[in-house]
């Protein structure tokens, strides 16, 4: 078999050929190490290979085969965001401070993904601190979209993105606090999923994810396709005995959902705030349009919860109280002095005056926080499924989104709501650029979520790849 023709299959297909003996397991990593050095000195996506070790436990495996035939992921090669750890790898958080920091352990995302089978190509890139929806930082430098060099793959999981969307690895492993892996879906055409909250352990996140960050913070699959994500999800979910926050809870195949009874809830915006473009209104409309021939009902709605989303969102991430204590911790805890564009942006941005909350301004947004959710629930008392954009446009140039994170409260939201979203591609901009859309269901209904975004995959054709 081809090499190019192993790289553009799915991660279902990949693994239904290793199991029928039609490729080694050390054929399709060759495949893909070899599709990666191909494309990396334009995208600069992956930022620390592993393809010697990723080779040994290939050949490992094809020799093994027959004994490791009941691993779920047998020969499955990955990619990781540095933001995970990776036992022996470097994990940098794209911090300058960080360059040499070397990994003890494994998350438990990454030793779940192993012990059924998977094997590691090599770390990702990502945005410096996870504070931007660019991928950019002092060590690796900037990935491009594959789209568009000129334009940004997204942040803060940009490095994975493009690898995906460019056929470098079949699925991969992002973090998202604010749209981290959502976004860089959208800007570049795959899929990925924002889990329920305590889904997925953050068990092995450089920095740990202690405090209010862990109620905002998820990790989870990204890929070409929604079988793919929804195949892997359910090899990653549940409780680690690690995570305080991290649940066992049941979670059904979407295959036993029937499109034709869902009620469908759905919006654009909300006057005055991140309003989005024709393109991406155009995409959600033949949405609608597609979803109210094929399910229950079809209903929108006035998205108030938007109103104060952003100002809520951003003061539980940065703390609300300037960058002075932002500054100490990265002095202090990950030696870090110097900063790059992301972070400058990121610390003046916490440094204006309307984003500066006082003890009794930060208590009215933990309030807001549960006002946010409950306003949320009462749109899940009517209707299975809302659909909604990821953003207000598709990919930008390099350097668009830095004084524009409002920009992103449609993903926002989601942290602070802990529903399960997934973005899938709907829709193409007028400059060829890929455009998704967010499907959120109710806590716990992923199946959902994976039933809704396969069935938009076939009417608009989902993942397309770069020219």
């Amino acid at each position: 078999m081809k090499t190019q023709t192993i790289t553009e299959l799915s991660a279902v297909d990949i693994l239904k050929g290793i199991k029928k003996n039609e490729f080694k397991i050390s054929e399709v990593v060759e495949a893909h190490i070899s599709k990666i050095e191909e494309i990396n000195p334009d995208l600069n996506a992956i930022a620390v290979p592993l393809y010697e070790q990723a080779k040994e436990k290939a050949q490992k495996l094809d020799n093994q085969k027959t004994q490791n035939k009941k691993m779920p992921l047998l020969g499955l090669p990955v990619t990781i965001k540095d933001h995970v750890q990776v036992k022996g790898a470097i994990s940098t958080f794209g911090l300058k401070g960080l360059e040499g920091n070397i990994n003890q352990n494994n998350a438990t995302v990454v030793q779940r993904l192993e012990d059924a089978g998977a094997i590691v190509l090599g770390v990702s890139n990502m945005a410096e601190f996870g504070g931007a929806y660019e991928t950019n930082n002092l060590i690796y430098g900037r990935t491009n979209n594959p789209y568009d060099l000129n334009r940004t793959s997204g942040g803060s999981s940009g490095g994975e993105s493009a690898l995906i969307a460019a056929q470098g690895s079949p699925l991969g492993i992002g973090t998202d606090a604010g749209g981290s892996i959502r976004v860089p879906a959208h800007y570049t055409g795959i899929v990925g999923i924002k889990p329920t909250r305590g889904r997925v352990p953050l068990t092995g996140i450089l920095p740990e994810t202690n405090g209010m960050i862990s109620f905002l913070a998820y990790i989870s699959p990204m890929a070409r396709y929604v079988d793919d994500v929804e195949f892997v999800y359910h090899q990653l979910i549940g409780n680690d005995k690690q995570d305080p926050r991290s649940i066992t809870y049941p979670l059904e195949s979407s295959q036993k959902i029937d499109i034709k009874n869902l009620k469908i809830a759905y919006y654009t915006g909300l006057e005055g705030i991140a309003q989005i473009d024709s393109d991406t209104s155009t995409t959600i409309n033949n949405v609608i349009t597609a979803l109210k021939k094929d399910t229950h009902s079809v209903e929108e709605i006035n998205p108030i919860f938007l109103e104060k989303a952003f100002s809520t969102w951003f003061t539980l991430f940065t703390g609300g109280a300037g960058s002075g204590s932002t500054k100490f911790a990265l002095e202090q805890f990950f030696n870090t002095k110097e900063y790059g564009v992301v972070l400058q942006n990121l610390l003046a941005t916490m440094d204006k005056p309307e984003n500066i909350a006082s003890l009794n301004d930060f208590h009215m947004f933990l309030m807001q926080w549960d006002i946010i959710a409950k306003q949320m629930n009462r749109v899940f008392q009517s209707a299975d499924i809302i659909i909604s954009p990821v953003s207000t446009t598709a990919a930008p140039l390099h350097g668009a989104t830095y004084d524009k994170m409002s920009d992103f409260v449609y993903t926002q939201l989601h942290n602070l709501s802990g529903l399960p979203t997934l973005v899938v591609r709907c829709g193409t901009s007028k400059e060829g650029l890929p455009i998704g859309v967010q499907i959120t269901a109710n806590m716990y209904r992923e199946d959902i979520c994976f039933a809704v975004g396969k069935h938009l995959e076939t009417i608009f054709g989902g993942y397309k790849a770069p020219k």
